[in-house]
C-alpha cells in the first residue's frame, strides 16, 4: 500500500524515524517538485527562478518539518510555502503594467473567457483545435495580471485545489477566492481580446 503524504511528512518530523527521514523527504520531493516548478514557474514566469524556488520551497519544508501539523493536506501546507516565497519574488520584479490590467477588467461586464469553457455543440475537429489553442493562449495570459489574481487562478485551473484548499493556501475566505478567480480569468481574457480581436470574434 503506498504511503500518503502525511504519513510520510510525520516521519520526516518525527525524532523516532531517523533512520528513514531521509528516504521519506526524498519521496516527497519526487511526488512534488515537479508540480511545485511548474506553479512556480508560471507565477514568477521564470524557469531558472522556479527552480531555484523550488529549491527553496523543500528546504524550508524540512527546515520547518516541527511544525507541521496534518489537520490538512500535505500539499495545501506545501503550496502555501511555494506562495510566499513566490509572491515575495514577484514583488521583486512586479509587472509594471498593473494597473492597465485592472483596468481593462474593469472596463466591461462582459466575460469573453466564458466561452471558451467548453467546446460548442458541432464544432469540427479543426475548431475544437482551435478553440483548445485559444485556451493556451489565454492561459499564457495568466503571466500578465496581478499575484493577487493569478495565484487563486493558477491553483485552481492548474493544480485542481478546491476553494477551501486555495482559501486555506492564501489566508482568504471562500467568497473572496471565488471572485479573485472569476476577476482573474476576466483580466486574462480581457487582455487576450484586446491583443487578437478578429480571433475572438470569429467564434462569438
Amino acid at each position: 500500500m503506498m504511503t500518503s503524504d502525511i504519513q510520510l511528512m510525520e516521519c520526516v518530523r518525527d525524532d523516532a524515524c531517523l533512520a528513514t527521514r531521509d528516504d521519506a523527504f526524498r519521496e516527497l520531493i519526487r511526488r512534488h517538485q515537479k508540480g511545485v516548478h511548474h506553479y512556480l514557474y508560471r507565477l514568477t514566469g521564470s524557469y531558472d527562478t522556479a527552480l531555484e524556488l523550488t529549491q527553496e520551497t523543500f528546504l524550508r519544508v524540512f527546515a520547518n518539518r516541527r511544525s507541521y501539523q496534518p489537520v490538512a493536506a500535505f500539499t495545501t501546507w506545501l503550496y502555501r510555502i511555494a506562495t510566499n516565497l513566490g509572491i515575495n519574488e514577484s514583488r521583486l520584479a512586479r509587472n509594471r503594467y498593473e494597473r492597465q490590467f485592472l483596468a481593462a477588467a474593469d472596463s466591461s461586464d462582459d466575460s469573453p473567457e466564458d466561452w471558451l469553457a467548453a467546446d460548442r455543440e458541432g464544432e469540427t475537429p479543426e475548431d475544437s483545435t482551435w478553440r483548445q489553442q485559444l485556451r493556451e493562449r489565454l492561459s499564457d495570459q495568466l503571466a500578465n495580471i496581478p499575484e493577487t489574481f493569478r495565484i487563486p487562478v493558477l491553483l485552481k485551473d492548474l493544480l485542481g485545489f478546491s476553494y477551501e484548499e486555495i482559501g486555506e493556501v492564501t489566508a482568504t475566505t471562500v467568497g473572496t477566492v471565488k471572485s479573485r478567480i472569476h476577476r482573474g480569468r476576466k483580466m486574462a481574457a480581457q487582455m487576450l481580446l484586446n491583443q487578437d480581436p478578429e480571433t475572438f470574434q470569429a467564434f462569438l
